[in-house]
């Protein structure tokens, strides 16, 4: 067990564990309690495979220094996760960023989320971003805010992309900033902007606004879905190829206020990486 890991003077680091620059860890039956900017993390083309895994409250130190995320992957990183549960972070849950970086996680819970203790933003359960790839198997994500999943590119890149199969997304929350940040409401349960999206067998359910929202997706491919409980149960912009017919032969809609809606919220901005190590 890994626990109590303090953070340097300025608030960065106190990690759990972390591979870069080519180095391979591999670890399995392990739990992670208490620590600080992310419980692990993998970047430069580092390797990390998890199995049997606890992470348990991931604490963020504000400001500059940013951090809280349970497991993280950057800059051509590996992270592949199997038989997990990630609770109690700030931040979010699971982050992937910069293009080369790849995260696989199969059947993981990702649960209670919280934003950052300072402006109140984040809280996202998984985030995938700028140029990064994911796929994620036999996943639930439970209690987020802001955003269950968020996949967010860069045009014109078009490499960042995420398959799901078998994946629940439940009670995805507004932003707990509220009125310090109106434009920015969150709540969504799937956020996919500028990003591929492959999707089969998934349900994103008790969103506050929108359950699943495309913002100009790259080949969207969804089969066997379920969108429940949400303000809007599909929301679009940017895409006049997605029409409510299109969507409604591969999802299915239970209980929404509104089933589809043709929207002008804002898009997510992909979190930043984490600061590196020193060579």
């Amino acid at each position: 067990m890994i626990r109590d890991v303090a953070h340097a003077a300025d608030g960065t680091y106190g990690r759990g564990l972390h591979a870069q620059t080519g180095a391979r860890l591999e670890a399995s039956r392990i739990a992670i309690a208490r620590t600080w900017d992310a419980a692990a993390m993998v970047s430069f083309g580092g390797q990390m495979i998890l199995s049997d895994l606890l992470v348990h409250e991931v604490l963020a130190a504000g400001g500059a220094a940013g951090g809280g995320r349970g497991l993280q992957a950057q800059e051509g990183g590996t992270l592949e996760v199997r038989r997990a549960i990630v609770e109690d972070t700030s931040e979010m849950g699971v982050g992937a960023q910069t293009s080369g970086t790849t995260l696989l996680l199969e059947d993981v819970l990702v649960r209670r989320s919280r934003p950052r203790p300072d402006d109140r933003r984040g809280g996202y359960g998984v985030s995938i971003g700028l140029g990064a790839g994911g796929t994620l198997r036999r996943v639930v994500i439970d209690e987020s805010r802001e955003y269950g999943i968020a996949v967010v590119g860069a045009p014109p890149d078009t490499t960042t992309a995420i398959t799901i199969e078998d994946v629940l997304v439940r009670g995805s929350r507004a932003a707990e900033c509220g009125a310090a940040c109106p434009d920015t409401p969150g709540g969504h349960g799937i956020t996919i902007a500028y990003a591929s999206l492959d999707a089969t067998r998934f349900a994103s359910v008790d969103a506050d606004l929108c359950a699943l929202f495309l913002i100009a997706p790259r080949t969207p491919s969804l089969a066997a879905g379920l969108v429940s409980r949400a303000s809007v149960g599909v929301c679009v912009q940017e895409a006049p190829g997605i029409d409510p017919a299109s969507i409604g032969d591969a999802v299915r809609f239970e209980d929404n206020a509104t089933a589809f809606q043709i929207s002008d919220l804002p898009a997510p901005s992909p979190p930043s990486a984490l600061q590196m190590l020193a060579e």
